[in-house]
């Protein structure tokens, strides 16, 4: 059996999300972030040398990066379910949103984050960095209007990427912290209806569970 090592509010809840939708029998190793701090316990080095979540670990493979994750559960138990057909448009969309999520987004949100914690808010970097998370999220709320899920009509594992991405930005993942003000965000109409149709998923609402 598969074990997800899961801290709680982090990127781990994209595989939780995942294993529910598709119905993978595993079990969850849960750890709680340092009340002050917030990093993860360092009980996690133990598992991965990184010490951070999500770590799965499924026989001799050891993943800890969450869309390389996301795409070994998808492509080992998915049976071709949440990803596009080989060959496709769609397909192709998928990955390129998978890394749009880490490699892009999170990056800059991060980054935004950093700059809040060092109280540089009245910085030119500040404003920098957040008229660009705005112009990402605007560019979501663009193909949005035009279909349900990101790669069309049917939900796939770049919405499962997604769903945490969401909720950091919008201040769901840390809502004490209060990180993130991303001018004309609620504007976004097509934006805000993704997001919940992504936190009314089965897979979303059980990755937000407390007793693992």
């Amino acid at each position: 059996m598969l074990t997800i090592h899961h801290l709680y509010r982090s990127r781990s809840e994209r595989l939780l999300f995942l294993v529910h939708t598709l119905d993978i029998d595993h079990r969850v190793v849960a750890y709680h972030r340092h009340p002050e701090t917030m990093l993860a316990p360092a009980e996690l080095t133990a598992v991965h040398p990184l010490g951070s979540a999500p770590v799965l670990v499924d026989g001799a493979a050891v993943i800890a990066e969450s869309g390389a994750a996301v795409i070994y559960l998808a492509e080992t138990y998915g049976g071709g379910r949440l990803v596009p057909r080989t060959g496709s448009t769609e397909r192709e969309r998928c990955f390129e949103w998978i890394h749009f999520n880490e490699g892009t987004l999170m990056t800059w949100l991060n980054t935004l984050m950093l700059l809040t914690w060092a109280g540089a808010e009245e910085s030119d970097q500040f404003a920098f960095v957040t008229r660009r998370v705005a112009k990402l999220a605007s560019y979501l709320d663009l193909i949005l209007r035009e279909q349900v899920f990101l790669c069309g009509a049917e939900l796939t594992i770049a919405d499962v990427m997604t769903a945490f991405t969401l909720d950091f930005m919008s201040n769901r993942t840390f809502p004490d912290l209060a990180l993130f003000r991303i001018p004309g965000l609620d504007e976004l109409v097509a934006l805000r209806a993704y997001a919940d149709r992504l936190r009314r998923q089965p897979g979303y609402v059980y990755s937000q569970r407390q007793g693992f």
